[in-house]
């Protein structure tokens, strides 16, 4: 694989798990063209693929007071 792919597909995968502003401070924002298409195009595999995984559970609350 070239390094402009591998550089690519890193972005991408780092575009699933971390926030817009995280990404863009390690990737810069002048990259964020490719952030927001990652997102937009594997956003609903990304979920389903978790629901699968963790079987559709909810996070409950632990700010009982």
């Amino acid at each position: 694989m070239g390094k402009v792919k591998g550089w690519l597909m890193d972005m991408e995968e780092d575009a699933m798990w971390m926030s817009r502003d995280s990404w863009a401070a390690r990737h810069g924002s002048h990259n964020l063209d490719v952030y927001d298409e990652a997102v937009e195009h594997w956003s609903d595999h990304v979920e389903s693929a978790g629901k699968e995984a963790y079987g559709n559970v909810e996070m409950e609350d632990d700010d009982e007071s």
